[in-house]
């Protein structure tokens, strides 16, 4: 069982949550890209080290153009050549200089073909790049620079055969204009799983053929798959787990095999009884695997989280399907929404799968008197399968047992224990965005 405590700053109270909530990079999104058509590229080219936020303020910004320079970063390390890139201090065009931070990726981008100079010989590394010029650069990473030049050529055999093999599906875009973020992310998402182009014969009579083989899964090793999961190191979907801290079970949709893998930096553990799409990475002289990414699959569920405050009522019998009623915001709504519970639905308090008859679907009321619930219905059937319920419960310290890892509340709660040596408790507390140890806590905290 998970358990957080946060002392805040100005009120001085701690809240406890008997579920951590996970956060990593790879499960975080910029504002200004979520809920955009570009969430899902943003989403695995940060995962992948592809394209990440600003620096500074953490936005996505997919409005902006992008530089010759930024797209050779990009081109290189779709190609799986970053580190050799980052091996590189010099180029042979006179306007990038050798501190330029961007001289490796030009530097790879150049000796592998995918960039060329101007007619002066330079490269113009601040200048934007078009979007005619992206994919050309792309199509020459995908190996289809032969298909190209038979279409025609720059600009428009390229164009022709991003089309042709969908490198530009989805995307509307005029050829001379200049490239935005959100549109380079989308080409790149594209780029990773369409099969590549490879000479098959040498000599005088030269062959290309389209083989089976992927950006995402040959050049990076990255696998991309689809299913449920099954297992956390917390609970499963029937009840105890044996897992690790660092594992998760996925049992995949199309061969129904479960699966544990490495959680890595994602929030994985957050999704149990989810549907997923998920990534990961599986070195040949191993046998872990390690996720890099894993997504909610939202075309095979839904999901929706309401406030405790915002339950308005629950009819139905044990085994039976239930109607919840619900405002979206009780302050302004006036009327209720509503929803059906399955009669077989799992319940999990604070992430843990429970049969316990006090946690019930019908006793949701009672149970959630602060914190609220998440359901979600796995089939898109307008009846919700799971049944989350996070209860958090609110203790202000009289006095800290350090002997026996307690902390007693002021008020009616009874005493909190937290000993780090329990292998099934995990905790933090942090007080004004600081960690700290259970012997800094103070009366009143």
């Amino acid at each position: 069982m998970k358990k957080r405590l946060t002392a805040l700053a100005v009120i001085f109270t701690l809240v406890l949550s008997l579920m951590v909530p996970f956060t990593s990079y790879a499960n975080t999104i910029a504002d200004d890209v979520a809920g955009t058509e570009y969430e899902e590229a943003a989403y695995l080219l940060g995962a992948l080290g592809i394209m990440v936020g600003d620096a500074e303020s953490g936005n996505f910004r997919p409005d902006d153009s992008l530089r010759r320079s930024e797209f050779a970063k990009i081109a290189v390390a779709l190609a799986g050549l970053t580190e050799v890139a980052n091996g590189q201090n010099s180029t042979r065009y006179p306007d990038v200089v050798a501190n330029h931070w961007a001289t490796g990726f030009i530097s790879v981008a150049d000796s592998k073909g995918y960039v060329i100079g101007d007619d002066t010989g330079n490269f113009r590394p601040d200048d934007n790049i078009t979007f005619a010029e992206a994919v050309t650069v792309l199509i020459r990473v995908l190996g289809y620079e032969p298909s190209a030049l038979d279409n025609g050529g720059f600009p428009s055999g390229y164009l022709v055969t991003a089309a042709q093999n969908g490198l530009t599906r989805g995307i509307s875009y005029s050829a001379n204009q200049a490239i935005t973020r959100g549109v380079v992310s989308q080409l790149a998402y594209n780029a990773l799983t369409i099969n590549m182009m490879k000479k098959v014969s040498y000599g005088s009579n030269e062959l290309y053929e389209v083989v089976d083989e992927t950006l995402l899964e040959d050049v990076l090793g990255v696998y991309e798959e689809y299913g449920q999961v099954t297992a956390t190191n917390q609970s499963s979907l029937t009840g105890e787990s044996s897992l690790k801290d660092d594992e998760v079970q996925i049992t995949e949709a199309e061969s129904g095999e479960a699966s544990i893998f490495k959680t890595g930096e994602t929030v994985s553990r957050q999704y149990l009884g989810y549907n997923v799409v998920y990534y990961y990475t599986q070195p040949k002289a191993s046998s872990d695997k390690t996720l890099i990414l894993v997504r909610p699959n939202t075309n095979k569920m839904t999901e929706i989280k309401i406030a405790a405050e915002n339950l308005s009522s629950i009819e139905g019998e044990a085994e039976e399907e239930k109607i919840l009623k619900y405002w979206k915001n009780k302050e302004t709504d006036k009327t209720t929404q509503k929803l059906t519970i399955a009669g077989d639905a799992s319940i999990f308090y604070n992430g843990v799968a429970t049969s316990d008859e006090e946690y019930a679907a019908e006793n949701m009321l009672e149970v959630l008197t602060s914190g609220y619930v998440t359901l979600v219905d796995i089939d898109k059937d307008d009846v919700y399968d799971l049944v989350f319920m996070t209860k958090y419960v609110n203790y202000v310290v009289d006095e800290v047992s350090l002997s026996g890892h307690k902390i007693m509340d002021k008020g009616t709660n009874p005493s909190l224990k937290l000993d780090p040596e329990d292998a099934a408790l995990t905790f933090s507390i942090v007080k004004n965005g600081v960690e700290i140890g259970l012997e800094d806590l103070e009366e009143y905290d």
